[in-house]
């Protein structure tokens, strides 16, 4: 995110409601205050809860207390300018969402790749039946690598030396 404090990718995906493909640009930029509410309701969303650790409701004033500690770990995905997703890495665990209307344009992987550039110690803990963020984290290079607390533990080789 050098420069411009931002990454720019452009993505082709096929969207269901369509034939053909579609080109949509990616914006990876730093968190701001700005966009502190659109990543708590998001976290809030009951349609991408399930895939979280841990199923909480946050308020605005415990949103706010967590930005102000650990915002400047986080990074926000737009797409076409529009708020797409979020992901940031708190103590090298990857925390990452994309919103259900932008799923499966290509969105997750920027996100987890702009992150794994920031913090390349990073990896991935997931529940054991969450086939979406498993196939994303793989489609990124992860792999599994055993099992923490009921959980499984993803790391990207090319860091971690997995599977070499």
């Amino acid at each position: 995110m050098a420069g411009t404090g931002e990454i720019v990718t452009r993505v082709r995906f096929a969207p269901m409601s369509q034939s053909g493909t579609v080109e949509t640009m990616i914006r990876i930029v730093a968190n701001a205050p700005t966009y502190y509410e659109f990543i708590r309701t998001l976290r809030n969303d009951p349609r991408v809860q399930p895939g979280f650790l841990e199923v909480v409701r946050i308020t605005t004033e415990q949103q706010n207390a967590y930005m102000a500690k650990l915002g400047g770990r986080y990074l926000v995905c737009l797409v076409d300018d529009v708020p797409a997703g979020y992901v940031g890495s708190i103590e090298g665990d990857i925390r990452v969402c994309t919103h259900p209307d932008f799923q499966g344009r290509g969105v997750g992987a920027a996100m987890i790749h702009a992150i794994m550039d920031l913090f390349p110690e990073s990896y991935a803990r997931l529940k054991p039946g969450n086939t979406s963020s498993r196939a994303l984290f793989k489609a990124c290079g992860f792999q599994r690598a055993g099992e923490i607390d009921g959980l499984h533990r993803y790391l990207r080789p090319s860091v971690d030396g997995v599977g070499d």
